[in-house]
């Protein structure tokens, strides 16, 4: 029996409604977009507008204000003058303006409002700034500004000017524009205007889609009715409609495929013969692969297994066949969350591909990677699921071994007390251990699988190549900025100074690349081990200082005896001449003669301090007492200069101390101190407790030393005095050495800081 479906006015999944609706959506589409446009001209058209008046309105009330105050622009005693008028607080031309053009309208002096008509809480802003965006075009580049802008918190269509004088420098701003929010109420307005008439239009639109598609629909539902006869199984029956648009080409087709139907009903019963006979040649290809294959019912009942999967498991075909797929296969604690699945097949929920676990008679665990299909006949309806799958239990127990032991590389690496890190052939950072994290401040998450040289930046601050990348490709480049690498077989090794680790303070490194292979002797990455030899470097030279000032100590000790002799006679003959009444006349030459030889004399002394072997007497004593004892002649010292002293003597242990020497050590760096100073300035000496080691500090307010002669401190013969020895500095490295103390000295602009710690307990050198 034929069924008819109900004609219902609100059917919205009738071709009827869909047409209206599809039809409408695109009308509705066109118009807002039409809208859409026409609202962004008008804004546009409209602001335009405002800012063109702006520039008509600028241009107006300069001419206005030139012929109501002739002259030119000055600035007077911090005032602004057009002319011969004063301009600040005179409001007159701007009121006028406004009258005249309905703007606003403000003077500025500088950056500053000096006359203006724009109001803020019933005030005039007079004494607020323009906006850092107009100042920067108008002061700063001496270019007009059009345009939106914000004067004093509020949006203008705004026209600006450099005001000039009669130099041409710039001395303010002349403004005129129109408040934004009164043009942004104008195109409102005109919005609401052009939706009221759009949505009538659309009104207007529906109505007649409404029509057209009434008379479209009628042969259509003809058409349906003759489609469910066909449906039903009637092929007798002839489909008739006698229109000749493309509904009428349809119905057309429709009677050539009921024909067509007929013919092919027989050859559907040849082509099942044709479906079983693939089915059972699809069946012996699964026998043959080297794959699990499986065949589930919707019952999860086993209905195929190939012979490679009872190999595989230890079962026989008979004992499988027509047993439920869990119980069998599946390891107990999996069997329920699988029987689930199972279940869910018959829905039409097809279950997730991937590696899943199975276990054989014997109760081994094989861990399979699946292919899932659902089987359907003829109708659609789901009958099964078909499951290929490849064991990969060895591979995966290869790769669990390879993880293990790349873990092992990268535990070993971690600890390592060198800074290390690994790259991959993409030279991507794959290890990067707590050493390296200490040396450049780099997490290792921050850096991990990361490449384009990133691991460079810690180390010179930029993405740059370094020794690591030597390993995958010879670069002259970069082997001419590590200026000497040596090669051993596949090994780099260098030294190199690097500026950014340690937070900036930088260190000397010595530095070794290295290939990394893998079973196959592939190349697969490389690693580099950095060893921080910083305190070697220096260590080496302080030995080369030290051994200059020992040469330097030997050389005085073998000729001072040589030389004072003479140099005694000498002044003691000098002293004679002088108390004799004839050569009275010549007294100053001797004074001034024996002066000179009392200054070798105290240089040869110098020298004498500077020798390895010199006998020092050392007691405990109190630091802070001999800086006491000393501080009369250091302030003796600073008087003649008009400088100041000052003490910050803290609480420190007893040292084991050459008072001698320590009084020539301090009374050198203070007069360093005093000497780098101006007039005015203050000697700060200071005594405390770091804890490992007791310092003393000699802070100066000088000019600070130069980055040319930092280096050169403390070099024997080293001066910037007209009259100095250059051997202050390298006796008082000398007497430090002797007390198992070291020298730091810390400068800048504002002045230097020598630094003296004593290691503490104290193993002085004799």
């Amino acid at each position: 029996m034929e069924v008819i479906p109900k004609k219902r006015l609100y059917d919205f999944q009738s071709i009827h409604w869909r047409f209206i609706i599809t039809i409408s959506l695109v009308v509705f589409l066109g118009l807002v977009t039409t809208e859409f446009w026409t609202m962004t001209k008008i804004r546009y058209e409209a602001n335009q507008a405002a800012v063109e008046k702006a520039k008509g309105d600028l241009l107006l009330g300069e001419a206005f204000l030139e012929n109501r105050y002739p002259g030119s622009w000055t600035i007077r005693e911090g005032k602004l003058y057009k002319g011969q008028v004063l301009i600040n607080g005179n409001y007159e031309i701007v009121d006028e303006i406004a009258r005249l053009t309905g703007d606003t309208c403000t003077i500025f002096h500088g950056d500053t409002r000096v006359s203006t008509n724009v109001m803020r809480d019933g005030k005039r802003a007079v004494g607020t700034k323009v906006s850092d965006e107009v100042g920067r075009v108008v002061l700063g580049e001496g270019r007009e500004f059009f345009g939106e802008a914000e004067v004093v918190g509020v949006k203008y269509q705004t026209a600006y000017k450099p005001i000039r004088d009669e130099n041409g420098g710039i001395i303010g701003i002349w403004y005129v524009g129109a408040n934004k929010q009164f043009v942004d109420r104008m195109v409102g307005e005109a919005i609401k205007d052009v939706a009221y008439t759009f949505g009538l239009i659309m009104l207007i639109i529906i109505g007649i889609i409404w029509l057209l598609t009434s008379s479209l629909t009628r042969p259509i539902n003809n058409l349906v009715g003759a489609a469910n006869r066909l449906a039903q199984g009637n092929l007798d029956t002839s489909i008739s409609v006698n229109t000749r648009d493309e509904i009428g080409h349809l119905a057309r087709s429709f009677e050539q495929m009921r024909v067509e139907l007929k013919r092919q009903y027989s050859a559907l019963q040849k082509s099942n013969e044709m479906l079983r006979e693939s089915e059972r040649r699809f069946r012996e290809m699964l026998e043959r692969v080297q794959l699990l294959s499986v065949i589930l019912d919707t019952e999860g009942r086993v209905t195929f297994c190939n012979d490679f999967m009872l190999r595989l498991t230890g079962w026989k075909r008979n004992d499988v066949l027509g047993r439920c797929w869990v119980e069998t296969f599946i390891p107990t604690e999996r069997q329920e969350y699988v029987k689930r699945i199972v279940e869910e097949v018959s829905q039409g929920v097809l279950p997730t591909d991937g590696e899943k676990a199975i276990q054989t008679r014997n109760g081994e665990r094989r861990l399979i990677d699946w292919n899932n299909s659902l089987l359907r006949d003829s109708q659609g309806n789901i009958i099964g699921l078909a499951r290929i799958g490849e064991d990969i239990t060895e591979r995966k127990r290869a790769e669990e071994n390879l993880r293990a032991a790349h873990q092992q590389l990268v535990d070993i690496i971690e600890f390592l007390p060198d800074a290390t890190f690994a790259v991959n052939k993409e030279q991507k950072v794959t290890a990067w251990n707590r050493a390296m994290e200490e040396m450049t401040g780099v997490r290792k998450e921050d850096i991990i699988n990361k490449g384009d040289y990133v691991y460079a930046v810690p180390f010179y601050g930029s993405r740059r190549s370094v020794l690591i990348d030597l390993i995958f490709q010879d670069n002259p480049e970069i082997e001419q900025e590590y200026g000497q690498i040596e090669r051993r077989e596949n090994t780099l090794f260098t030294e190199i100074f690097v500026p950014s680790v340690y937070n900036g303070r930088g260190a000397f490194l010595w530095v070794t690349a290295s290939p990394l292979f893998d079973n196959n002797g592939n190349l697969v990455g490389a690693i580099e081990t950095m060893r921080d030899i910083t305190e070697r470097k220096q260590m080496e030279k302080q030995m080369a200082y030290l051994d200059r000032l020992d040469l330097i100590g030997e050389m005085a000790a073998g000729i001072a005896h040589e030389i004072r002799n003479p140099m005694t006679s000498v002044r003691g003959f000098l002293q004679l001449f002088g108390e004799k009444a004839e050569l009275s006349k010549y007294k100053s030459y001797f004074d001034l003669m024996i002066q000179e030889l009392d200054r070798g004399n105290a240089i040869i002394t110098e020298f004498l301090s500077l020798a390895k072997g010199k006998v020092i007497n050392l007691k405990k004593q109190d630091l802070n007492t001999i800086v006491n004892s000393l501080l009369p002649l250091i302030q003796a010292d600073a008087a003649t200069r008009d400088n100041y002293i000052y003490t910050d003597l803290g609480d420190i242990p007893p040292l084991l101390l050459d008072s001698s020497e320590m009084r020539q050590l301090i009374l050198n760096l203070s007069r360093n101190g005093l000497e780098a100073m101006l007039p005015g300035g203050n000697l700060t000496i200071k005594t405390y407790d770091e804890g490992e080691s007791v310092v003393l500090a000699v802070q100066d307010e000088g000019q600070g030393i130069p980055p040319e002669i930092i280096e050169k401190i403390g070099a024997p013969f080293f001066t910037t005095k007209d009259y100095g020895t250059g051997l202050g500095l390298a006796v008082c490295y000398r007497i430090a050495l002797r007390h198992d103390a070291t020298i730091k000295v810390d400068t800048g602009s504002a002045g230097t800081t020598v630094f003296v710690r004593f290691n503490f307990p104290q193993k002085p050198q004799r």
